[in-house]
């Protein structure tokens, strides 16, 4: 062959040789194309069906899948774009080189340029020879990635007055005895119980099924209130400092401990179930985010965004690569309406009303509730629910809380009565006689009775003419048997009929309403005096929050039997609490619906700038006609001024010998007992003083006796504080006598 012939030989030869390479070149890309698709679509099912076989041996499907959620996980993988730039064939094997770029929910977006993917012949096709490093660079073993955040302190949420309710860097102290080191054991389950308004019941639960001699945790108290204390937890439960007690690192305290625990919320581990919402935040797993209340709702103010840094490191935290960081942004402090010391009051005299009357209705009631408002703007000054729980318990870094899991399976027991309820502004409860000041307003302001009618309440009302089915209905007064209720309350006007709760007088007025005005009557004036609706309350407790509000109910009735029942705040007519001292607001404060408030502004403290500021907002103004507000004060007014009539007198006043003395102010209100299925719920709406009014309250005690009784008492505990006045015991009764359900008239059903 001479050498023409030889040169074109060899060149043919080669043309051969490339042609092969070059598709088997298009082959590889195709796999490591189709590949990255499948990460990019996060279908890793497809990706594992193009891993070699050898490969697979190594890494199961469910360990493959697992690495590469974990990777999207922790990236906050929203997209991944790719180019893949080169390929070399090597025999049997092919190098990919690509580019690829991750889009983040936390970060910007991560290019990590000149990647290789390797690709080995089998059975005829291109597989991938994978490992964990085609996830990341140096991500061997048992290496991962992890979003680490440089620490940064929670910022304060302040009270009104610009002090602290909830603060990092407090401390708090864990006590510790053995029962047979006690100076009387159920001495010290009270004491306990008194210090961190707990519950007596669950108290007991705690001591039960424990020897003598063992030493436990008896519980977590702010270093302020040991101190408090101290000398009585020595005496009485044998806790002796230093030997006993056990003081906290840093940690996230609240003021009264857990008297804030429905304003405030508290901080907890990231609920696994929100874990990839918060991964796309840009937070880890490890941190603590607001889980209720303040701390939730405010979570990006109060923790801010820490300087992030998304590394990969080794089994033992060693950084191994660092793909990103993000600049954070400085925590925000904010500002409630609530005044802290007088939503520690409001805590204390629920709980301490409980504690003392826990033989008698404390035994069997559910829980209850109270709120404060300023009667002049709406803010919520106070808001508590009982019972109460430790916010402690949640956060993981309170590491000197022993046996957690026990004391919050304790807590959060079938009989524990739900102490995670908000029973302030997401329970909705039948409000019975409280519920009349709406019913006389809409009687007064429509015309079916005038203010100076004379109407004689006695202990019987027939309304068949009205078109009520039964013969008979019987007012509260046939079942009383304390003097002076036991006896008819005779010719009343209006005003006196609210004094007295005069159920014959709302039933006439309830029937007259749905025949000559309309059946929908009530309903409107519900929501015209701000009942029956949502509030905005600054996000505090909106719909799809941990305590979201209930929006009450008020149905239009569709028979006058349905009409009279509702006219008294019974049949399915049910409120939160907060709502009936949105109502009590409004009177007292001559008409004007202020939308309750929760926040007074954000930032402003420590060096931050204000963020937001607070307005006042005006739900409605009631423009009733000339002399209806006056008559429902009046009515209410009387309540507890009027010696005869009044239902409440006996509880702000010593005539009766129900109390030891006076008070220096007029608690205008108003007392319901609503019949519910079981025990009755009481209540007490009121606003004070009588003259210049700054606060309307709340106090509701499901399943229990009369509002005169129980609630009563309870709002009285809390004026008295307010006001600077002596405090009144509460009712001996409630802690030397056995419950007795209260009898139900005919008819009120």
């Amino acid at each position: 062959m001479n050498k023409h012939l030889r040169l074109i030989f060899l060149l043919l030869m080669l043309v051969l040789a490339v042609v092969p390479l070059r598709a088997q070149a298009g082959d590889a890309e195709r796999v490591a194309n189709t590949f990255l698709e499948g990460w990019a679509a996060q279908d890793y099912e497809r990706m594992y069906t193009l891993v070699h076989p050898t490969a697979q041996t190594l890494y199961p499907q469910q360990v493959f899948t697992n690495r590469y959620t974990e990777t999207a996980a922790a990236l906050s993988l929203t997209g991944l774009a790719f180019t893949i730039d080169d390929v070399k064939i090597q025999g049997t094997s092919a190098a990919v080189t690509y580019d690829v770029t991750f889009e983040s929910g936390a970060f910007d977006p991560i290019t990590d340029e000149n990647r290789v993917m390797r690709l080995v012949r089998s059975g005829g096709n291109w597989r991938v020879a994978w490992s964990t490093m085609d996830i990341f660079d140096m991500m061997a073993g048992n290496a991962s990635i992890r979003v680490e955040a440089l620490p940064q302190t929670r910022a304060t949420i302040y009270d009104r007055n610009g002090l602290p309710i909830a603060f990092d860097g407090g401390t708090t102290v864990s006590m510790f005895s053995a029962q047979q080191d006690m100076n009387g054991v159920a001495q010290c389950q009270a004491l306990l119980a008194d210090i961190m308004l707990e519950q007596p019941g669950i108290m007991q639960q705690r001591f039960a099924n424990l020897t003598p001699e063992f030493r436990f945790w008896l519980g977590e108290v702010n270093t302020d209130v040991y101190a408090e204390f101290r000398t009585q937890l020595f005496d009485t439960c044998g806790v002796e400092q230093d030997l006993d007690t056990f003081t906290s690192a840093p940690h996230r305290v609240y003021y009264g401990g857990r008297a804030m625990a429905h304003v405030a919320g508290y901080i907890g581990s990231i609920p696994q179930e929100q874990l990839a919402a918060y991964r796309q935040l840009g937070y880890s797993e490890n941190e603590l985010v607001g889980l209720a209340g303040a701390e939730f709702t405010f979570q990006q103010e109060l923790a801010g965004q820490p300087e992030r840094a998304l590394r990969i490191v080794d089994g033992t935290g060693i950084v191994l690569r660092e793909l990103a960081t993000t600049a954070g942004t400085p925590p925000t402090p904010v500002q409630l309406t609530i005044d802290r010391d007088l939503q520690r009051i409001t805590a204390e005299a629920l709980a301490d009303a409980f504690r003392y009357g826990n033989t008698n209705w404390g035994s069997v009631s559910s829980g209850g509730a109270a709120v404060v408002l300023d009667i002049n703007s709406g803010e919520v000054l106070a808001l508590a629910s009982y019972p109460i729980f430790d916010p402690y318990l949640f956060n993981v870094n309170v590491s000197s809380i022993s046996d957690r899991g026990v004391w919050s399976q304790a807590t959060f027991a079938p009989d524990s009565r739900d102490p995670i309820r908000n029973r302030a502004v997401s329970e909705q409860e039948a409000p019975g006689s409280v519920f009349k000041i709406i019913t006389a307003a809409a009687a007064l302001n429509e015309g079916t009775v005038q203010r100076d009618e004379i109407f004689y309440c006695g202990l019987q009302w027939e309304g068949t003419s009205l078109g009520d089915t039964l013969p008979l209905r019987e007012d509260w007064r046939a079942v009383e048997t304390e003097e002076p209720f036991n006896q008819p309350a005779g010719d009343v006007t209006p005003a006196q009929a609210l004094t007295t709760s005069c159920n014959p007088f709302f039933w006439q007025q309830g029937a007259l309403l749905y025949r000559d005005v309309s059946p929908s009557i009530i309903n409107a004036y519900s929501r015209r005096m701000g009942a029956v609706q949502i509030y905005d309350m600054d996000g505090m407790y909106a719909p799809g929050t941990p305590w979201q509000q209930t929006q009450g109910a008020v149905p239009v009735p569709g028979s006058v039997d349905t009409a009279l029942s509702e006219a008294i705040g019974q049949g399915s007519v049910t409120m939160p609490p907060i709502q009936m001292a949105v109502v009590a607001m409004s009177v007292g404060n001559s008409g004007t619906v202020y939308e309750p408030q929760m926040v007074k502004q954000i930032g402003g403290f420590d060096g931050t700038p204000v963020t937001f500021t607070n307005e006042i907002s005006i739900l409605n103004t009631l423009d009733f006609n000339p002399g209806v507000i006056e008559t429902l004060q009046e009515g209410m007014c009387g309540v507890t001024t009027n010696p005869t009539l009044g239902t409440a007198f006996g509880r702000f006043n010593d005539d009766l010998g129900w109390v030891e003395f006076d008070t220096p102010y007029t608690s205008c209100g108003k007392t319901g007992t609503a019949q519910t299925g079981q025990f009755p719920n009481a209540w007490y709406v009121s606003y004070a003083p009588r003259d210049n009014p700054e606060i309307a309250t709340v106090v509701m005690v499901e399943q229990s006796l009369e509002g005169s009784q129980v609630a009563a008492p309870i709002t009285r505990r809390i004026m008295d504080q307010y006001f600077g006045a002596q405090v009144a015991s509460y009712p001996e009764w409630w802690n030397t006598e056995t419950y007795s359900p209260l009898p139900v008239p005919d008819g009120v059903r």
